[in-house]
């Protein structure tokens, strides 16, 4: 009669997982057995323990997580069907794929626009977008951008209601502005300065004026760089004079001379 003997299975671990992870990030590893003979039964587990640079959780299980670069290794310890206590080790080697970061510096002119990734920038400032590289990690580009400021220049207009003024008769002028470019901010206008021989109210948007003449309005502004500077313009009115008109004329007694509405009968200047 032929005997069979039946010898005690030796336990083997692995270890399954992601070998990569993003900074930043975790995975889980997983612990596996295998034992031979294949026939015999397969051993009992008694206790697990791992061993690593960046165990988060579970460090005692078949499924540690954790989250940073290294070797993890689980040491296992197994009972024999005899009884014995018997151990195992196995490891695993984690790689951290690094964030990927850019920094751009760049300029824009004023009233344009700078496009990246979908998006659109027109103001000056520090900007941050999070995207998804091929290795499916975040890549951080830093957007630091700067709007050129441009340079405004104001001019002036002055137009009249009037084209010339009798003696004791008044004219209003009226001040328009208009700047370049005009997308941009409006200028800060600092004071308005008419000069003329017949200004008789002045403000920023005009002035009542009672004599012919040239009359300029002088306007002192301070452009978006901080630039004090100034512009003119101005219109000159006619002046009329008084028309005298000298008529010598020679009536018979009792009759009348008639000018312009009035009546007269006597001899008189």
């Amino acid at each position: 009669m032929e005997e069979t003997i039946e010898f005690p299975a030796v336990l083997f671990c692995n270890v399954s997982g992601e070998n990569q992870i993003c900074e930043g990030g975790s995975t889980t590893l997983s612990l596996g057995f295998e034992h031979t003979p294949s026939s015999s039964a397969q051993p009992g587990v008694s206790s697990i323990t791992w061993s690593g640079p960046g165990i988060v959780s579970g460090a005692d299980t078949d499924t540690p997580t954790v989250n940073a670069g290294g070797t993890y290794s689980a040491n296992v310890e197994w009972i024999t069907s005899t009884g014995d206590l018997c151990n195992s080790e196995c490891s695993f080697e984690v790689s951290v794929i690094a964030v990927d970061s850019v920094k751009i510096d760049t300029t824009i002119a004023y009233d344009t626009v700078l496009e990246m990734n979908s998006e659109v920038f027109d103001t000056s400032g520090t900007y941050i977008q999070t995207l998804t590289s091929s290795t499916g990690c975040d890549s951080i580009v830093t957007i630091c951008l700067v709007v050129e400021t441009p340079d405004v220049v104001l001019s002036c207009d002055v137009s009249s209601d009037v084209d010339g003024l009798c003696p004791g008769s008044t004219g209003v002028l009226t001040l328009t502005t208009s700047y370049t470019p005009a997308s941009a901010p409006e200028p800060t206008i600092i004071e308005t300065i008419w000069s003329g021989t017949g200004t008789v109210v002045s403000d920023s948007t005009g002035t009542t004026v009672q004599n012919g003449g040239t009359y300029t309005a002088t306007i002192t502004y301070v452009n978006l760089t901080g630039d004090t500077l100034s512009t003119e313009c101005s219109v000159s009115i006619d002046e009329y004079p008084i028309a005298e008109t000298k008529v010598d004329t020679l009536v018979g007694f009792g009759e009348v001379f008639e000018a312009n509405g009035m009546v007269y009968d006597a001899t008189g200047n």
